[in-house]
């Protein structure tokens, strides 16, 4: 057999078993061996690769085999084209003319968030102008707080657990897991979360972020975000005022996604 197609064999197993740990999270190797029908041997090397590549973390009190937030880097492309482009963005258009702060959707990134899209650029009280790809501190930005409040259990575990063995001074909550907890509690009994706020622009405009869950048939597929002037706006007031506006776009891009098709809500989870 020639060395391509030695290796395309290889490749097209290795995704054969990546797929398998997308659709049984936390699966054991007797599972992967059953259910692709591969020898135990050659099963078990392709699940090593893939945790040395950093797709796959192996509990070693069972041998279970989860994933990684590193998977979700192999859909991003399409995951943003699927639905961000096409179906987010009218709506949050919309709501940045009824509200007229500038709006986002994050998604995660790995360890972060993501900003996938915003009206920055026509908002006519946006101080200054984020880029699309701009990364957020999942502990400690409103979008990131969301998505760890509402994602399932297993994800939200998982991306905790990569933070806290983390270096870096964002992730340092996640080693105090009852604060943690407590403030996740209060986002999901709220429905919302604050970022810790006080950013100044360049000039001196200090701003603050609300953002509030997007849920498509129960699945959590981002979060939707409202920047605001914090030096002139109480919290309060922007929750009396722009909560109940925000979660009507974002249960309408919810709708309209689980609408559209079953695929992006596979590609979410």
């Amino acid at each position: 057999m020639k060395a391509s197609a030695v290796a395309n064999r290889s490749l097209e197993r290795g995704f054969n078993v990546l797929e398998v740990a997308n659709l049984n999270n936390g699966a054991r190797l007797r599972d992967f061996v059953r259910i692709t029908g591969l020898p135990k041997s050659t099963t078990f090397r392709i699940l090593e690769n893939l945790r040395r590549a950093g797709y796959l973390r192996r509990d070693d009190d069972d041998d279970r085999y989860y994933l990684t937030p590193r998977v979700r880097r192999l859909s991003d492309g399409h995951f943003d084209g699927g639905w961000i482009s096409e179906i987010a963005r009218p709506v949050l258009k919309q709501l940045a003319d009824a509200v007229r702060f500038p709006v986002a959707i994050a998604t995660p990134y790995g360890a972060a968030m993501m900003l996938r899209d915003n009206t920055d650029a026509e908002s006519p009280l946006a101080p200054n102008v984020y880029p699309r790809g701009t990364p957020l501190p999942l502990l400690t930005s409103a979008t990131g707080k969301v998505y760890l409040a509402f994602c399932d259990d297993m994800t939200r575990k998982t991306l905790l657990e990569v933070c806290a063995e983390s270096d870096l001074p964002e992730h340092n909550l996640a080693r105090h897991g009852d604060l943690l907890n407590q403030s996740l509690e209060t986002v999901r009994r709220q429905g919302y979360a604050f970022g810790p706020g006080g950013r100044q622009t360049k000039a001196g405009i200090e701003t603050a972020t609300i953002a509030v869950p997007i849920l498509a048939k129960g699945h959590l597929i981002g979060a939707m975000a409202m920047r605001f002037l914090s030096a002139t706006m109480k919290r309060q007031t922007v929750v009396e005022r722009y909560l109940k506006v925000m979660n009507q776009h974002a249960r309408l891009i919810g709708r309209r996604v689980s609408a559209s098709s079953g695929e992006v809500l596979r590609m979410s989870t």
